[in-house]
């Protein structure tokens, strides 16, 4: 009998969209980090999201506990400049863009990546979405599978 390593070790990522109101040059953001995405760390993402956005922003999340959660709703006050957040229906990840960028990474770059090498696997997603940020008609038809842009 051959063993498998077994290992609790895991990557979680926090991802963003930009995009017009009809899903058009879309601009993907992602932080990907091991362990599990806590509060603080939605807070620095959407600090950090400030630097690579210079226009309003409306900002769909989901309802996922963390997003609601005293340490992110400072960050949303500390941001309401530019943020405006507008909350998802629960139980509704078809509307969440994200959602369709990790099914295109999955499908993709992260196809056949061993999953016990976090790093190589950190490195593949980054890459993609790279490639997306430079191929817009792709990331547009990642994009355009959402309801919210005629998906």
């Amino acid at each position: 009998m051959v063993r498998e390593p077994f290992n609790w070790q895991h990557l979680s990522g926090i991802g963003a969209v930009r995009c017009t109101g009809e899903g058009k040059k879309p601009r993907w953001f992602l932080s990907i980090r091991r362990g599990n995405i806590r509060a603080v760390h939605v807070a620095r993402f959407l600090d950090s999201l400030r630097r690579h956005v210079r226009k309003k922003v409306i900002l769909l999340m989901d309802r996922w506990a963390v997003h609601r959660s005293r340490i992110v709703a400072r960050a949303l006050e500390r941001n309401r400049s530019w943020l405006t957040v507008e909350w998802l229906p629960s139980y509704a990840p078809e509307y969440n863009g994200t959602e369709y960028l990790w099914a295109y990474l999955d499908q993709t770059d992260l196809a056949n990546t061993p999953a016990e090498n976090l790093g190589r696997l950190r490195r593949q997603a980054m890459r993609g979405v790279g490639r997306l940020c430079r191929k817009v008609r792709t990331g547009e038809g990642v994009l355009g599978r959402c309801p919210l842009f005629g998906g």
